[in-house]
């Protein structure tokens, strides 16, 4: 496991409904930060892992409420790279924290009507969580931290992770 102190931002795609001549020169998108917190690299340990697959995940929590920043997976073939400065890097990950649970109605007591609302809210939320499930998409993340220490185990670890995810691969079609 790594942990690092750090700042997490997203790039922000540009709106496809930009029309007008002003809005041209913010067509490139945007940071915007997202938290500070301490990132952690979460690898799997040799034991654990079983020989086909290698599993690792990206984990930042808010630093004071803990609220949960990034939860994602490192994928095959993930690059990230330093950022000029060289106090950050850059990711493309897919975030299972960005995606906002579904808010349900049946969390109360019972209803007067036997039930029957318990049974459409939980439907309806059932049906707003697989939605909201589908909306997770690739985006890209950057992390600035102080220790450059730390910055470059933070990219040894995931490059480590791709070469062992490779061999498993490999491994896999012979």
């Amino acid at each position: 496991m790594i942990s690092a102190d750090g700042v997490l931002f997203e790039f922000e795609q540009p709106s496809s409904t930009s029309s007008s001549a002003g809005e041209a020169a913010a067509a490139a998108g945007r940071w915007k930060e997202r938290g500070r917190g301490e990132l952690r690299l979460n690898v799997a340990s040799a034991e654990k892992e079983s020989k086909t697959s290698s599993s690792a995940r990206l984990v930042m929590r808010s630093r004071g409420l803990h609220r949960l920043l990034l939860n994602a997976n490192l994928w095959a073939g993930m690059k990230a790279a330093r950022m000029d400065g060289g106090r950050g890097a850059t990711f493309a990950v897919v975030n299972a924290a960005a995606v906002a649970p579904a808010e349900g109605g049946a969390a109360g007591g019972a209803s007067a009507d036997g039930g029957a609302k318990d049974a459409a809210s939980a439907a309806a939320s059932a049906a707003a969580s697989s939605s909201a499930a589908s909306a997770a998409k690739l985006a890209t993340y950057a992390f600035r931290c102080s220790s450059t220490a730390k910055l470059d185990e933070f990219l040894a670890a995931v490059e480590e992770h791709n070469k062992r995810a490779a061999a498993s691969a490999e491994g896999e079609g012979k």
